[in-house]
């Protein structure tokens, strides 16, 4: 069985898929298309995991690109101006936080759930010995600890990802489509090692980023601390990948 079908019909992806009805633009469209690849690669699974894991891999760009473009027409505007839609670094960051976000909750130290009485994502998290529950918004989040030390209430991602990490993540991404892609000296591409591992990686990354989107949308005016960091990391990094990185 394939890695993403029991992803998108979990309750908390089916509200995800529903509430993409809320975006507007082209944030709309990439999200839209984003959930039309994962559904391709489910369907053709059984048929070429090859082709499945580049349709996989191809809606996580899609929906890095819906959250950028949400992103860029609902928060702060001083950074969102200066991002690339297209530049690979800010593509790899953005995979980089929502790659941990994934890993907080497989960890248990966050939970998330679909509260049909609010019809909206709420989230529980374990902060000084007890859980603290809310309405799951991108504001619940930092990318590092309080001046004291402490979490000061949010659900901490880690600190600001290094220029080499952020290029490595890049290349990664990019060496992983080509050898989806590309026949070599040693023979024609065979796809992912464990492929159910990779689809559930590259669906859930998917979905994840589209409910940031919608968040953004559907919630502009939240504390924007986390969104004005990841936007300045971004503009920040952009000026790397140009002379690193090959368009």
């Amino acid at each position: 069985m394939s890695g993403i079908n029991p992803v998108l019909d979990h309750e908390i992806s089916r509200w995800i898929i529903t509430t993409t009805t809320q975006l507007q633009g082209r944030s709309r469209f990439c999200a839209q298309n984003a959930i039309r690849f994962l559904r391709w690669a489910d369907d053709i699974y059984e048929r070429s995991h090859v082709v499945s894991a580049f349709c996989a891999m191809h809606a996580t760009e899609e929906a890095v690109a819906a959250f950028i473009s949400a992103a860029k027409a609902h928060g702060p505007k001083t950074h969102a101006k200066q991002v690339n839609l297209h530049d690979h670094t800010s593509k790899a960051l953005v995979s980089i936080y929502a790659q941990r976000l994934t890993i907080l909750i497989a960890q248990g130290d966050l939970a998330i759930s679909w509260n049909p009485k609010n019809n909206a994502l709420a989230y529980r998290i374990m902060l000084d010995h007890e859980y603290r529950y809310g309405d799951l918004h991108l504001s619940v989040f930092r990318t590092q600890k309080g001046p004291d030390g402490t979490k000061d209430g949010y659900a901490e991602i880690g600190n600001l990802p290094s220029v080499d990490e952020l290029l490595e993540e890049a290349k990664r991404v990019a060496d992983i489509r080509n050898k989806l892609l590309y026949a070599s000296n040693t023979g024609i591409p065979t796809g992912f090692i464990n492929v159910d591992d990779a689809l559930d990686r590259e669906a859930k990354l998917s979905l994840g980023l589209i409910w940031a989107a919608i968040d953004l949308h559907m919630h502009p005016k939240q504390d924007a601390s986390f969104l004005n960091q990841i936007l300045k990391d971004m503009a920040s990094f952009s000026s790397v990948s140009k002379k690193i990185l090959p368009n």
